[in-house]
């Protein structure tokens, strides 16, 4: 019987790609077996893999050339405690050690990285490090988007609806 999570996976990073297809006209890729070579234990391996090797294996989406320095990462569950980024100093699925900031950066190597994820009933979103991605308060206008301040990170997180997000950004490519 195949494993429902990674099916699960599998499904949101093939929608995310055609989301990203659409929005921005290029063709995106889904990582053959992402995570398997360089995710969650395997991080360390990234060093030992040339710029090709990289570049098709680092996230879960394989960008086109003229986005070579982004990285994709797609979550999908089934729900998200929104609330808990109010009432919790550290929200562990985000800050944690193996949680989703942490994991997205170790792999991103001074890459803009996107942190992609779809809740059950609620749509895609987007998280991403406004020192990372660098848009100034200009491109906030018009979107509706949740601000949040990590401790751990000393700095602010912005989350945003993903489509509006990425037909905003590619203005600014």
């Amino acid at each position: 019987m195949k494993n429902k999570s990674k099916t699960k996976g599998k499904n949101g990073e093939r929608e995310l790609v055609r989301i990203l297809d659409e929005i921005f006209g290029e063709k995106f890729g889904r990582v053959f077996g992402s995570g398997l070579l360089t995710g969650g234990k395997n991080q360390e391996k990234i060093e030992k893999l040339n710029e090709i090797q990289i570049l098709s294996s680092t996230g879960d989406i394989i960008p086109p050339e003229k986005f070579k320095n982004f990285v994709f990462e797609c979550k999908w569950y089934k729900d998200f405690q929104w609330f808990k980024l109010f009432k919790e100093k550290h929200f562990s699925l985000l800050e944690n050690e193996n949680g989703w900031i942490s994991q997205i950066s170790k792999i991103s190597n001074e890459k803009k990285w996107f942190l992609c994820m779809k809740f059950n009933h609620q749509g895609w979103f987007v998280l991403v490090d406004k020192e990372n991605v660098n848009f100034d308060e200009n491109f906030l206008t018009d979107l509706t988007y949740l601000r949040w301040y990590s401790s751990k990170y000393d700095r602010f997180f912005y989350i945003f609806e993903l489509k509006k997000f990425f037909e905003k950004y590619k203005e600014l490519l």
